[in-house]
């Protein structure tokens, strides 16, 4: 059930405000990158750059977390496996901010076995791509959840590997 926007929130101000300012903090395009290989997230930075997203970069999930303090990305891009939390404890943390459920989330990982046994615990809603993936695929993927793509994986599987991977 969704609630309705006009109904006051503890301490004033009402659900309508408080989705006017998140919308006003969203930047269209830009697309989160939350991973501390140098490598990895200049590979995904340049292959988004060509496909006419804004990439920003976060080496960590406290960085990441602040960025979100003011801006709301079109997509974030997690790693599984992060220096100071791992990519399903930082989903759970944008998740609990306001409209996080709202932010898709992808996570790119090679610990595919670790990443669903959590994912499939924390019931998240986050799509998963396996790592080799194909920059075809990769790109696809922000450009369906940055449209408005379901993360559920309505319009794709959840769990998907590129084709001779």
């Amino acid at each position: 059930m969704t609630p309705d926007c006009r109904e006051p929130l503890e301490g004033g101000g009402s659900r309508f405000g408080t989705l006017v300012a998140y919308v006003r903090n969203m930047v269209k395009n830009v697309i989160l990158i939350v991973d501390n290989d140098d490598d990895v997230q200049e590979v995904m930075a340049d292959a988004l750059s060509h496909v006419g997203f804004y990439p920003l970069s976060a080496r960590s999930g406290r960085q990441a977390l602040s960025f979100l303090e003011d801006i709301v990305p079109s997509v974030v891009i997690l790693d599984f496996l992060l220096a100071d939390m791992d990519g399903v404890e930082l989903a759970r943390a944008i998740r609990a901010r306001p409209f996080g459920m709202l932010i898709p989330m992808l996570i790119v990982t090679g610990a595919e076995d670790a990443a669903r046994k959590r994912l499939l615990r924390e019931n998240l809603n986050i799509q998963v791509l396996v790592k080799p993936v194909s920059v075809a695929l990769f790109t696809s993927t922000i450009e369906n959840l940055s449209a408005g793509g379901v993360p559920s994986g309505r319009k794709m599987p959840v769990w998907y590997s590129s084709p001779g991977a």
